[in-house]
């Protein structure tokens, strides 16, 4: 599962619909030399990009979450905390972004790894530095 699929799922089971995703993108070297690509990817998933205002519209951006900000804590599962609603995992990239793909046969670039689910290395099989 990715982090666009698991975002839909939380939606999905926070709120009973589908919601206005919020994309935030980083002001820095990375995110500038990425920035084409992760586009593209989104397009091609079927996402269709519209304003922040547009987004905002959205009835759910009025929930002000009671919870405080606790690092890594992003606003979809916050509310579903506050509501007791279980939510899958949250899927995690893989930790060298800056490389090809290391847990697949394929030499894909860093963002399709980052959009792809994660899957552990078999040990004894690749290194990884």
């Amino acid at each position: 599962m990715s982090r666009l699929q698991w975002s839909q799922a939380v939606a999905e089971v926070t709120f009973g619909r589908p919601i206005r995703q919020i994309l935030l993108v980083h002001v820095g070297a990375f995110d500038a030399v990425m920035l084409e690509d992760l586009l593209a990817a989104y397009q091609h998933a079927g996402v269709t990009m519209i304003d922040l205002e547009t987004a905002l519209a959205d009835p759910v951006y009025q929930i002000n979450p009671a919870e405080g900000w606790q690092g890594e804590s992003t606003f979809l599962p916050r509310v579903a905390r506050e509501r007791g609603v279980r939510i899958p995992t949250v899927p995690r990239f893989h930790s060298r972004l800056s490389a090809p793909c290391a847990h697949d046969d394929q030499r894909r670039p860093a963002l399709e790894c980052a959009l792809m689910p994660y899957t552990p290395p078999v040990l004894g099989k690749q290194t990884l530095a």
